[in-house]
């Protein structure tokens, strides 16, 4: 025989699989053109990965520009949350607004050589560049803006030229054209130059079916135009935050860029004391002819289209909690490798300093003053705008509309994004990680016994701390040895042996974010 000693046996077992939370979902609804192939209401998944929106939207549409913003945010990773969108079409009976750009002969032709710069939506990408040659005429002038409209096939509006007078009607019916800004550059002696603002756009989609088809489906970020019905999508999301009866997650919420007023949005009833929703204002801006002035704008301080910049403010947040997402280009993460990476240790990083690459700088004359960002803030509206140097756009915090509680008592605890992404993680977190520990597990109040399955209000207990430990470690909630013991101190799992239920009552010590630094300074002389 052959002598075999000691004996060495392995068994080759499946990988492990760890334990990730729900994929990051970006929901968009916009409108689409006749030209779409996409049907009304219908869900299409996988649009991170560059499928065919502009076929299915219409490349003009405004459910393509969105989707083409939210893609531009998250190129910068290999890892991507996913891009879903429903698309629309114009309303019923919806009447499309329209706006013009009116170049006159003061008093026969231009008398100087000249570019000006002429912009309708957004000034990344519907800037359009007019050189001016001596003698022209308003006719030319208004020829060759009309040439520069139509050859840009994504430009959200039509033009046509009338002796100078350049009309623009928006590609989608509905009031959100009413939106759409107008802006020009420069100022060419021999002509005069004038805005008329978009109006006159009615209607909007009726938006209902979207609640029909996710109703299964999570939404960790919703993004849609202003124009739209908010309450509507609120109401919606506010009820998803409630445990559902067999403990599946489909919280999320919804991010909106919307233009008025500041008394307009104090007195605002929208959304009132609404957590999944956050609204962040652009400043309403109407610079008109005065001399010989070098800016004219109708509209919004920063020019573009408010959906883009909800897209692009939705995308960064999706991309943020996408586990392993390269984030460096959203973050100040010098110190911080790990911060470098999406995840849901992000659900507790700031904000405010986010980087929000292809929104035009707003004029200087035009941005919300400080007293002003504060009222909004206080008022339960988030942020972004020019960084202190004017060298950037930033987002700075991002609030939602949440500000009481049931009582009518004031409470911080939804007023920040990141602290509704925080309470979304540890529920999910805990929710997955114990249905994964216990999922097929005898129950008692009694002991332990060896070698079975088995869990009792100890064994509750103890893996709950354990994940707590792991949250903690990862920044999400607060670590240290007296957090711990507050935790503990605050756990009670209470056994239904009939009903085969543990009821678990914790607590979140929440990993908040720096926002403010105060303190004195002393005048002291040494002498």
């Amino acid at each position: 025989m052959t002598v075999n000693t000691p004996i060495v046996r392995f068994e080759n077992l499946p990988a492990a699989v760890q334990t990730t939370l729900e994929q990051e979902r970006l929901l968009i609804i916009g409108q689409k053109t006749s030209a779409g192939t996409a049907i009304e209401g219908e869900l299409y998944t996988g649009l991170e990965q560059g499928l065919t929106f502009e076929t299915l939207a219409g490349k003009n549409s405004i459910g393509a520009a969105m989707i083409r913003a939210a893609q531009e945010m998250i190129e910068v990773s290999e890892i991507k949350p996913q891009i879903n969108a429903i698309f629309f079409n114009d309303a019923t009976s919806s009447v499309a607004a329209s706006g013009a750009v009116v170049f006159a002969n003061n008093p026969t032709a231009a008398t100087e050589d000249k570019t000006i710069y002429v912009t309708v939506g957004d000034a990344e990408k519907h800037r359009y560049k007019l050189d001016i040659t001596t003698g022209d005429t308003a006719t030319v002038i208004g020829d060759d803006l009309v040439s520069a409209i139509t050859a840009d096939d994504t430009c959200p509006v039509t033009a046509i030229n009338t002796a100078g007078s350049v009309a623009l009607t928006a590609v989608n019916k509905g009031a959100e054209g009413n939106k759409l800004t107008i802006q020009i550059e420069g100022y060419v002696a021999g002509i005069s130059l004038s805005i008329t603002q978009f109006t006159g756009g009615s209607l909007t989609p009726t938006i209902t079916s979207v609640f029909t088809t996710i109703a299964n489906i999570r939404m960790q970020r919703i993004v849609m135009p202003e124009s739209y019905d908010i309450d509507a999508v609120v109401t919606f999301l506010e009820t998803r935050w409630l445990p559902t009866p067999t403990g599946i997650i489909k919280d999320g919420a919804l991010i909106v860029v919307l233009t008025d007023t500041l008394a307009n949005l104090k007195s605002s009833t929208v959304a009132a004391n609404k957590k999944s929703v956050a609204l962040l204002p652009n400043k309403p801006v109407n610079l008109l002819p005065v001399g010989n002035a070098d800016l004219l704008v109708v509209g919004s301080a920063h020019v573009q289209m408010n959906y883009v910049i909800a897209a692009k403010i939705a995308a960064i947040s999706s991309l943020r909690l996408t586990p392993s997402a390269e984030i460096a280009d959203y973050t100040d993460a010098v110190l911080s490798s790990r911060d470098n990476f999406g995840g849901i240790h992000i659900s507790t990083l700031p904000y405010h300093n986010t980087p929000l690459p292809g929104v035009p700088l707003a004029d200087k004359r035009n941005v919300w003053s400080e007293e002003e960002t504060l009222e909004l803030l206080d008022a339960g509206y988030g942020i972004f705008g020019n960084n202190t140097e004017n060298t950037a756009v930033l987002i700075g915090d991002v609030v939602t509309r949440y500000k009481t509680n049931t009582f009518g008592k004031n409470d911080v605890s939804y007023k920040y994004l990141n602290y509704l992404d925080q309470a979304s993680v540890v529920r999910e977190y805990m929710t997955v990680k114990l249905k994964e520990r216990f999922k097929q597990y005898r129950l008692t109040t009694g002991k332990l016994i060896p070698d079975f399955d088995m869990a009792n209000e100890g064994s509750v207990k103890s893996e709950c701390i354990k994940l707590y430990g792991e949250l903690a470690d990862a920044a999400i909630m607060v670590a240290g040895t007296d957090a711990k013991q507050l935790f503990v101190n605050n756990l009670i799992v209470t056994i239904n042996e009939a009903l085969g239920r543990a009821t678990v009552r914790m607590i979140n010590p929440a990993v908040t974010q720096l926002r403010e630094i105060t303190g004195y300074i002393e005048l002291v002389f040494t002498n």
